[in-house]
């Protein structure tokens, strides 16, 4: 019996001593040692970061979060300014709405798939204005509605844009952009990603492929695996992604005690309550309530108001009570 317990403490001391040489400092060798003694693996490496555990978001201090999305901007497009984008998160956080998406996509590279750095460093500047009102930023990395080469517009014809992630032969162009964008944007501990926005729309079954060996392990070996991502619409909820990005408003999933979190952040399908004209008028604000105590209901970890929300013009009373609303769950 003695013999027994003198080997088990020699194996013991050897494991930490040889834990301990592969660890950098005291501090290191402090954080890691609880988790050596309960027996459970070491902190996400995304423990300051938003993340996933289980069917739910965590914000960075380790409670439970619920994204009140306010709207979708695209700094790049054109339409709106960086300043003005920036007023409107003063109006988000007044009014306790804690979440914006950005669109990235296309408009981070030039026409030949490089990175555009002024761009990059404004989108950066953007995301530090969010986290320091307290709004997470869903970040939009592939989309049905990209850029053209040639301009800044939309085109809805992939094969205008730089990287068409529906064709095979631009896998490995869509691989190096998902490597670079990652690696630039985890640093902010706020930023949640949304692979790709309504792919369904061209030929799904190549992006699944692509998504499935050239995006998604990259991802995940640069972020942690509990770092949020996520896709949409229904076809693609295949994919191994941590988040579902859902925009019916009428067919809400029940999340379970096994399933990925939802979050609702568009209400798009099958209705018109994406519009801008739509949240300003009073005689629909009840469907967003509705929508909103859906998400609510069904266990969601976030939903959306207006999508395509025209900033650059004040909002009326209806939209600010849908807005308010939201800002209440």
């Amino acid at each position: 019996m003695r013999t027994a317990l003198l080997v088990s403490l020699s194996l013991i001391l050897v494991f930490f001593v040889n834990v301990t040489n592969c660890l950098s400092s005291d501090d290191d060798i402090l954080d890691f040692l609880p988790a050596i003694l309960a027996g459970v693996n070491p902190p996400s490496p995304n423990s300051g970061s938003v993340r996933v555990a289980g069917n739910k978001l965590l914000s960075p201090n380790g409670n439970p979060l619920f994204l009140k999305i306010a709207t979708w901007e695209n700094p790049f497009e054109g339409s709106v300014s960086g300043q003005t984008i920036i007023r409107f998160m003063d109006y988000m956080k007044a009014t306790n709405l804690n979440c914006i998406l950005l669109k990235a996509n296309m408009w981070l590279v030039d026409d030949n798939r490089q990175r555009i750095d002024t761009r990059v460093n404004a989108l950066r500047w953007l995301i530090e204005e969010a986290e320091m009102r307290g709004i997470y930023v869903i970040l939009n990395l592939f989309d049905v509605w990209s850029r053209g080469r040639g301009g800044n517009s939309y085109n809805l014809d992939s094969n205008t844009h730089p990287i068409n992630v529906w064709n095979w032969d631009h896998r490995h162009h869509a691989a190096d952009y998902i490597k670079w964008v990652t690696r630039e944007f985890i640093k902010h501990p706020m930023v949640l990603f949304e692979l790709g926005n309504e792919m369904e729309r061209n030929d799904e079954a190549i992006f699944i492929r692509i998504a499935e060996i050239h995006l998604l392990p990259h991802f995940y070996a640069i972020a942690g695996e509990d770092r949020p991502i996520g896709v949409s619409q229904r076809p693609l909820w295949s994919l191994p992604v941590n988040v579902i990005f859902n925009h019916d408003p009428n067919s809400m999933p029940m999340v379970g005690l096994n399933d990925r979190p939802v979050i609702t952040n568009e209400l798009a399908h099958d209705t018109d309550l994406w519009q801008d004209s739509v949240i300003r008028n009073p005689s629909r604000s009840q469907e967003y309530i509705n929508a909103f105590n859906r998400a609510k209901a069904n266990n969601h970890s976030g939903v959306a108001a207006a999508t395509i929300l025209n900033i650059n013009n004040s909002l009326n009373d209806a939209a600010n009570y849908v807005l308010g609303e939201l800002g209440k769950l």
